[in-house]
């Protein structure tokens, strides 16, 4: 219209003239993030609301996080994009326990992949060895690194109950010392029963 060319005509005058800062473009979030699009250094997690910038986790430093958050706002499919990431590395040993099988179609292909809670006791059984000798490795020689191995639980209140005490210990074991053994666990659950659980000291 002739009102809004007349109003434009000034203001494209001021902008052609103007010598300060300017201001920032309005950012748009993509309504689909590609894996592996994302660049930068570390874990890639997403894009931040604000500027709409790769938000990324060190590689290390993080041996141990919790995914919360409401139902269907992501965690399992964060834990899939963290777990593909870890089997990029090399030697990396990355294990999935999902006993409702919500990461059935997402996994990564060449993980441990465990739906039944009595293999992943097995499997904790299992990593006792091998941790001891990382810890006597790294009494040794504290600056010394291991091929990753990088543990996920989804429905993280479900697989607590159902497993052994022992594997719970061995989990809490992971969170006190993981950080120097190259270990990592990250768990997944809604933000209410993860707050009812840490209120109980069970993470």
């Amino acid at each position: 219209s002739i009102t809004m060319i007349i109003l434009m005509m000034p203001a494209e005058k001021m902008n052609r003239k103007w010598e300060g800062k300017r201001a920032l473009p309005i950012p748009i979030m993509p309504d689909f993030i590609a894996y592996g699009s994302l660049a930068g250094a570390g874990m890639k997690l997403g894009l931040s609301v604000r500027e709409v910038e790769p938000v990324c986790l060190p590689d290390k430093g993080l041996h141990y996080m919790p995914v919360v958050g409401c139902p269907g706002s992501g965690k399992t499919n964060m834990l899939a994009v963290l777990a593909k990431q870890f089997m990029e590395k090399e030697r990396a040993q990355v294990v999935m326990v999902d006993v409702k099988k919500s990461l059935l179609s997402s996994h990564p292909e060449n993980c441990y992949y465990i739906t039944e809670i009595e293999e992943f006791d097995s499997y904790m059984e299992s990593l006792v060895p091998t941790l001891r000798e990382r810890k006597e490795a790294h009494d040794r020689d504290a600056g010394r690194h291991f091929a990753p191995i990088a543990i996920f639980v989804d429905n993280f209140k479900t697989a607590y109950e159902q497993m052994l005490d022992v594997s719970a210990k061995r989990m809490e074991a992971i969170i006190r010392l993981g950080e120097g053994l190259d270990v990592y666990l990250y768990i997944a659950e809604d933000a209410d029963a993860f707050c009812r659980m840490h209120a109980q000291g069970e993470v």
